[in-house]
């Protein structure tokens, strides 16, 4: 058997960021697909299990790639307007956004840890999906994921139809982009579409799984589901669609700050193994804004890109957020007022990756939860806000920059390139041809020499290490040997315990992915994994009159760490003189996905963001060239066909059966409203809260929940509104951005019953659904007072729930309302110290939530903990019946004349505090 002690394997492959994978588990899901167990005796090269992939059959002739039949291409059709010329044209712009539909019940990405057998993260309960599969299922949404798109196009004073263009740039609360996303949304849509769609996505790891259709990528984001990837897919074509329409005559304008967030408030550098490249700490510095508004001033759209890891959320986290990304575009969005009334709708705020893969979030702790027996579900939702308090200033001021040159007459170009990767060892020649691999043959055994010299000034070439026919994984992390051992079957020939990632290396042969597919219950499919096999890449040109001049966004399908984007910029600097940094925009995350994106040196010097990788240490910089390509037809003057003869990864289509079990029983139908709340319930606050009765009351601070029975979250996720009645008459909550407040204040909860899905004759579950809601203003709530320093002025009176709980065979059918008992808004009873000081007394007020999870003071950055109520006026009540007022300092202290009896201050709020 396998010696754990012998290889002390630092297993971190879940998808970014997972936790420490048990090797025990590994082997016997080995055991279970493998009776046999490892041969760890084997050489390098012995096939073991007698699988003909294992290792090449050498007859003595040169080295050939291995065949990918087993892979399904499908033909790329022209890209759209090829063969027109690139003219100017009055600029028209177009946004719109909405709701990413999951479904709730799905699988979260990208922790592998969350997986039964990986880390067991997230189990919070017996239920067990099919839909996620060996994953723990999702069970409600904080801040909802969300589509955005801003379609620009030009050509109405153009003299050819095909001088005309359009182009999508869509942002998708996603872990990861996916070719199959951006191909599925260009056939719907039609051939006019066709290379001018640009999917960058959030990369939040509390977002929708089960779309990604890339075998390897199943690791982190569970099994592929093509009604999850159908649904978003719909949800990109209508949201492009309604942009598209909204079109009005615009203006766009770009600005630049390249030392972004020097104090590390907003983010911070994770890869200390590079820094000797770097020569010190290095992060995503850069800052990009566009700004799009219409002819007449009026804002639409911005667009901050800079890079950070939206892992706020751990592993342990099952109800989906936009993570730090939506903390930085809500706070924006507040900033830029508009009436619900107005035909432009609110202001479009998406927030862009660049280069975040080697980017931490920074942020403040807000949230003090309690031991997980006790409330599974508490996470620090509130610090997300935190960041994009810390980063708001910063791209405020930038976007104020960018108004300062605007072109409303401009010529823009959209194209896109899909090329092949692996398995021919020759696609990765880069640096003019300096640089190279080895013919792979998994056999030949590496000389270990890998540098020029003793300090590392170069690279030998060809490399010979990364001897891997079908890729490899699990590089890298600082292992000495492969999951098998120095002499097992996945090892990288004669790398055992390098100082550089290949010792760790993992190659994708079939023993090697038999491992991850019993142990996660996915299917990734024979090497080479097909989607390693072909990536795709795009880039976008926008050019008008002096000075606005030129600027070029390009895309990176992975996530680059800041060198390799640094490498991307200086080689287009060196193509094309013009393209100073504050003029290319690169985006990460974008089109596709194929793990971090590395420079060769980068690769070499371990760390964790190699074991993500398919094709080794020129993998990156391969990837960067072929976005490089794209320069030459992007600023041609010609609109020219960089689809041509190109081919992409066809999606999966499965066999699926995934129905909505629901109960027709009296009583237990949707729609039902509950006089009592179950015994449990999955929420924030813990298995067991109540159910709002008649004539309910909360006092601002404090938590408030209703519960209704909805039907199984396969139908949709109920969309849920808060209204106050004012004037006899129900209104809902809005921001002062016109949006209404439908997510992000309140989290909202499934808990079937059963738990588990019943097998087929079982009798169906009853799914209660429920809003938890803390009775304070929503981030940017219009008509409430802003003087106080917190967030105690939400308006008292009578509130009510009001629920839109989708119904019928389709997720995008018919809805019915559920409208909860009204209940009414109380003032908040605060907390206060007295000391009696010779004639005077001390007095020390505080705020303080303990089931809070809404940030309530930035500065002391609480949401449940308590903190001074700062610079408050109060009015004071003595037990003598006398009154007078006071202001609290700035740590919520005053000093009054000592007098007898019991105290009660009141703000004008009509909050309160008491005292003996």
């Amino acid at each position: 058997m396998w010696d754990n002690k012998k290889n002390p394997r630092r297993c971190t492959f879940h998808y970014c960021h997972a936790l420490k994978a048990a090797s025990s588990i590994l082997l016997i899901a080995w055991a279970s697909a493998c009776p046999g167990g490892p041969a760890h005796d084997a050489g390098v090269g012995d096939t073991g299990t007698g699988d003909a992939a294992d290792a090449e059959s050498h007859d003595g002739g040169p080295p050939v790639p291995p065949p990918v039949d087993h892979c399904r291409y499908e033909r790329l059709p022209p890209i759209a307007r090829s063969g027109g010329q690139v003219r100017a044209g009055k600029l028209q712009a177009g946004v719109a956004e909405a709701f990413l539909s999951g479904p709730i019940s799905a699988a979260l990405g990208a922790y592998t840890a969350r997986a039964q057998s990986f880390g067991n993260q997230g189990f919070i309960d017996a239920r067990r999906e099919p839909i996620a599969g060996a994953f723990s299922t999702s069970v409600g949404v904080e801040t909802r994921p969300r589509v955005r798109a801003l379609v620009l196009t030009t050509g109405e004073d153009t003299a050819e139809p095909d001088d005309d263009e359009k182009v999508a740039l869509v942002k998708v609360d996603l872990g990861v982009s996916y070719q199959g996303l951006v191909h599925e949304s260009e056939r719907i849509l039609g051939p006019e579409w066709v290379g001018k769609i640009i999917i960058a996505a959030s990369h939040s790891h509390s977002a929708w799984a089960n779309f990604h259709g890339h075998g390897a990528l199943q690791v982190g984001f569970s099994n592929f589901r093509r009604l999850v990837f159908d649904r978003i897919v719909q949800e990109i074509v209508q949201v492009i669609r309604k942009a598209f329409e909204k079109r009005r005559p615009a203006r766009i304008g770009f600005a630049y700050g390249p030392n972004f967030d020097p104090e590390d408030r907003v983010s911070r550098d994770r890869r200390p193994e590079n820094d000797w490249l770097a020569g010190g700490k290095l992060k995503d510095h850069r800052l990009y804004v566009i700004r799009v508004d219409t002819a007449e001033g009026e804002p639409m759209a911005l667009l901050p890109v800079f890079g950070v890891h939206p892992i706020l959320l751990g592993a342990n986290n099952v109800i989906a957020s936009g993570d730090v990304s939506a903390g930085i575009e809500r706070v924006l969005e507040e900033r830029f007022e508009r009436s619900p009334d107005s035909p432009l709708g609110p202001v479009l705020v998406a927030h862009l990756q660049g280069a975040g893969g080697d980017v931490s979030p920074a942020g403040r702790n807000t949230t003090d939860c309690p031991p997980r027996e006790m409330a599974p579900l508490c996470q620090d939702f509130a610090k997300a806000e935190t960041v994009g308090r810390a980063a708001e200033e910063a791209i405020l001021q930038l976007h104020a920059r960018a108004g300062m040159v605007m072109a409303d007459r401009v010529a823009i170009e959209a194209l896109g390139s899909s090329f092949e990767r692996g398995p021919n060892w020759e696609n990765f020649t880069v640096r003019n041809g300096r640089l190279r691999y080895a013919p792979f043959d998994g056999v030949r055994p590496a000389d270990r020499l890998v540098w020029t010299d003793s300090t590392r000034s170069g690279l030998l070439s060809p490399i010979d290490e990364f001897n891997a026919p079908f890729g490899a994984a699990l590089c890298g992390n600082g292992a000495r040997t492969s999951f098998f051992g120095a002499r097992g079957a996945t090892q990288l020939p004669n790398t055992a315990n390098m100082d550089e990632s290949y010792a760790g290396c993992n190659q994708l042969i079939p023993r090697f992915l038999r491992i991850f597919e019993s142990a996660l219950e996915i299917q990734i499919g024979p090497p080479p994994i097909c989607d390693t096999t072909r990536t795709i890449v795009s880039g976008i040109r926008i050019e008008g009159d002096e000075p606005f001049g030129r600027f070029v966004i390009l895309t990176l399908p992975g996530e680059p760490v800041t060198l390799l984007a640094e490498r991307l910029r200086e080689l287009a600097r060196e193509a094309v003189p013009s393209l100073t940094d504050e003029r290319l925009i690169i985006l990460g995350y974008a089109q596709d996905h194929n793990g971090y994106l590395l420079t060769a040196e980068d690769w070499l010097s371990n760390g964790y963001e190699p074991s993500i990788s398919f094709w080794g240490p020129l993998d990156g910089e391969m990837v960067a060239e072929h976005v490089l390509r794209l320069l030459g037809p992007l600023l041609s003057n010609r609109r020219e066909n960089t689809y041509e003869g190109q081919t992409h990864v066809a999606v999966p289509s499965p066999d699926e059966d995934f129905r909505a079990d629901e109960s027709s029983v009296r009583g237990e139908e949707p729609g039902t409203i509950p006089e009592a709340s179950p015994d449990y319930l999955a929420t924030v606050a813990g298995p067991r809260v109540p159910q709002l009765t008649e004539d309910g009351r909360v006092r601002r601070l404090e938590n408030i929940f209703f519960t209704w029975i909805g039907g199984h979250p396969l139908r949709g996720t109920p969309l849920v509104r808060i209204e106050r009645e004012k004037e006899g008459r129900w209104e809902p909550l809005r921001r002062r951005s016109g949006r209404l407040v439908e997510d992000g204040d309140f989290i909202l909860t499934w808990t079937p019953q059963p738990l588990p899905a019943p097998r087929p004759g079982e009798r169906p579950r009853v799914h209660h659904w429920t809003v938890q809601w803390q009775a304070v203003p929503a981030l940017g709530q219009a008509g409430v007072d802003e003087r106080s320093p917190s967030r105690l002025w939400l308006p008292l009176g009578r509130y009510r729930f009001v629920a839109e709980v989708p119904e019928g065979a389709g997720w995008l059918g018919t809805t019915r309302y559920v409208v909860s008992r009204s209940f009414v808004v109380e003032p908040a009873e605060l907390r206060m110290n007295t000391r009696r000081e010779g004639s005077e007394l001390l007095i020390e007020v505080f705020i303080h939530a303990p089931h809070g999870f809404r940030l309530l003071d930035p500065e002391s950055a609480s949401a449940n903990r308590p903190f001074p109520y700062r610079d408050a006026e109060l009015t004071v009540h003595f037990g003598d019946g006398s009154s007078m007022r006071v202001r609290l300092d700035h740590e919520g202290r005053a000093r009054l004349p000592s007098r007898p009896g019991p105290i009660r201050v009141v703000d004008d709020a009509g909050n309160f505090a008491r005292a003996p």
